[in-house]
Order: C-alpha cells, then structure tokens, then sequence
C-alpha cells in the first residue's frame, strides 16, 4: 500500500525479501507467486533485473542496506500480506518474519502491531468483496 514511499533500493529489498520470505516454507504456491509478480510490477522492477537475486550476502546484508524505520514497517507489511497470501501462516514463515523484524531492529510489539493491521486490511478487503458481489 506505501510501496511508493520506497526508493529503488528499499525496494530492491522488498522483492529479495519477498522471494526469500514465499520459499522459506519451501512451498511458492500459485497465490504467493502471483503476489510477488503483481509486486513486481508495481514496483516497476523487471523480473530479470540482476539486483533481485538473493545473493551470499544473507537477509542480514539486505536489512542493513534499509535505514529509514517507515520503510523497514512498510517492507514487514508487505512481507505479512505475502505470508498471509496464500491463507496459511506458516510458522518458518512467521519466525522468517521475526529475523526480518530483529534485523531491521523492530519491536515485537511493532510487529505484531503491522501484522493486525495487514489482517485487518484483508478481512476489509474480502467484505468489501462480498458486498460488491466482486466474486462472480
């Protein structure tokens, strides 16, 4: 939702991120792999660009290249909402979540705090759905 307030470093990070986040329960379903992709192009990020590959240097390299606090929160919820995805919160994808968290230097407090409002965002988003009759 605040993708546009990240430079194109920060969002380099996202998608490395984002890639590594969808295989840490080593299954990239079809709903995880169509919101990367969707993310992708929203971020104006070709698939083929040689920064997007999640190198040697590890989550931790990649999190030290993010210092301002509203982009390390606008990457955890958009991490959430791709853990969320596919309607199954894994638990390595939670703790995946949490290293994220400790390498950013978020709270848990914090990050339990964007994990609720990314749920909250969904629920309003599904019955929003159904009222418009947007599922026929």
């Amino acid at each position: 939702m605040f993708i546009d307030t990240l430079s194109r470093t920060e969002k380099s990070v996202l998608l490395q991120l984002l890639i590594w986040m969808a295989d840490a329960d080593e299954d990239v379903g079809p709903a995880e792999a169509a919101a990367i992709d969707d993310l992708r192009e929203r971020l104006g990020l070709a698939a083929n660009t040689p920064d997007l590959i999640l190198n040697a240097q590890g989550v931790d390299a990649l999190c030290a290249q993010v210092a301002r606090a509203s982009a390390k929160r606008v990457i955890l919820s958009e991490l959430v909402a791709l853990a969320k995805a596919d309607q199954h919160f894994a638990f390595v994808e939670k703790r995946a979540l949490g290293g994220v968290a400790h390498a950013f230097g978020v709270e848990p407090e914090a990050l339990a705090a964007i994990e609720a409002w990314v749920e909250d965002g969904l629920t309003w988003r599904a019955r929003a759905r159904e009222v418009l009759a947007l599922g026929d």
